[in-house]
């Protein structure tokens, strides 16, 4: 092993290290920035959920109940992912057709379905800083 003047090491002998490292950390950044957050697969399984009620409605069992219960959870999770990951939320919201659909089966629970449309209007945006102005959420 050679030594510089200053007492440091050559570049040589800290790249293994680096290497090592790289090796070491990387695929588990690469798995956490894969795996999907909480929200979103409890929206993807009350959506899938939503749909499975829906048809034994459609077989003539009686799930009122049960589909207000899912939907009001789904629209709880959707709510959270909004805060979190709004593209996200967008991506897992139902398509109209099956919006439409729900809401005929199920009119009773037709709050906890989200509505797509175009309003115009004047709206209030807050945006909410930390004390120390270092995050913020709108």
């Amino acid at each position: 092993m050679t030594t510089r003047k200053n007492g440091s090491r050559g570049f040589r002998h800290g790249l293994p290290v680096l290497l090592f490292l790289a090796i070491a950390i990387l695929p588990g950044l690469s798995l956490a920035a894969a795996s999907p957050s909480s929200a979103e697969a409890d929206v993807r399984a009350y959506n899938a959920r939503a749909l499975e009620v829906q048809a034994a409605f459609r077989r003539g069992k009686a799930v009122d109940a049960q589909a207000r219960e899912v939907l009001a959870s789904r629209a709880a999770a959707l709510r959270q992912l909004m805060q979190s990951d709004p593209a996200m939320a967008d991506r897992l919201a139902l398509p109209a057709s099956v919006l439409e659909s729900l809401s005929a089966s199920f009119p009773g629970a037709r709050s906890y379905l989200e509505q797509r449309g175009r309003w115009s209007g004047e709206f209030e945006y807050l945006i909410e800083d930390s004390l120390d102005f270092t995050t913020h959420r709108s």
